[in-house]
């Protein structure tokens, strides 16, 4: 895959080989936005604390001892529903969290949870995951410089509630702490402003700003 075909790529299964090797975090991360496009579908608790403590767990906020239980209890509730008459939908819904709450993550596992997405919603499109690799991994062609001094105490203190509380609303606001803080980075600033773009835990940007790989 090239640099172009990155940008303009509908195939997230091709943008997945060219990222598999990268961040296991974002990898994480790229799943955990995924369950949460088909949040609605995932109606057993269990798979929902384990989709919730998968974030926790690639940002290092829970042990891999409670995770482990987390992910345990997905796998009960998968294969509770699996052997159940509930619809087929559902069944998948929650294939997909059981496995965004994998001990190891690996790009079989994103290649799973992108096809159980896509057959549980119509909205959750090749396009939208496509959109979604680009969203946490940025251009994996080009290096993104970032100075460390624009991580003010202002723009740290920002950056850390946007991603704590989900206030992505809150990112342009971000991009003009960073501009007041010497940034000159045309492709950080744009990507925070971007009125299109969706934004997620994860977002090369706003992981740039927090310092997080």
């Amino acid at each position: 895959m090239t640099e172009r075909e990155w940008e303009e790529s509908e195939d997230p299964h091709a943008m997945l080989m060219r990222v598999e090797s990268e961040s296991n975090r974002k990898l994480r991360l790229f799943a955990c936005a995924c369950c949460h496009r088909i949040w609605s579908a995932i109606r057993d608790e269990r798979c929902r604390a384990a989709v919730q403590g998968a974030e926790q767990f690639a940002d290092g906020l829970i042990s891999q001892v409670v995770f482990a239980e987390l992910s345990a209890a997905a796998d009960e509730a998968y294969g509770e529903a699996f052997n159940s008459t509930r619809p087929g939908t559902e069944i998948v819904a929650l294939y997909a969290a059981y496995f965004t709450a994998a001990e190891n993550i690996e790009g079989w596992h994103i290649s799973d949870i992108l096809r159980a997405t896509a057959d549980v919603s119509r909205t959750v499109s090749r396009e939208v995951q496509a959109d979604l690799f680009r969203e946490i991994f940025g251009n994996p062609f080009r290096e993104t410089k970032f100075d460390k001094r624009w991580r003010t105490s202002d723009v740290m203190l920002l950056a850390d509630d946007i991603y704590t509380d989900r206030a992505f609303d809150r990112m342009p606001i971000l991009a003009d702490a960073l501009q007041d803080a010497g940034c000159d980075s045309a492709d950080v600033l744009n990507h925070l402003r971007d009125p299109s773009a969706t934004h997620v835990r994860g977002c090369w940007a706003l992981d740039l700003a927090l310092g997080n790989e």
